[in-house]
């Protein structure tokens, strides 16, 4: 009878964790092609420029 509540709250968790965990990956890749995105943007920006500092970023 002691094990009785212990399943009924990991089949709580394991929702929460699943979508939790869902939606830390979608934020993580928006978040990475938003970073690309602003690199790509920036390199263009210094190739535009003919900065040369710029080359030493990538």
């Amino acid at each position: 009878m002691a094990l009785g509540p212990i399943p009924a709250r990991l089949t709580a968790i394991i929702p929460v964790s699943l979508s939790l965990s869902l939606s830390l990956s979608l934020s993580l890749s928006l978040s990475l092609t938003c970073i690309l995105q602003i690199k790509s943007i920036v390199l263009t920006l210094i190739d535009k420029l003919n900065v040369p500092v710029g080359y030493s970023i990538c």
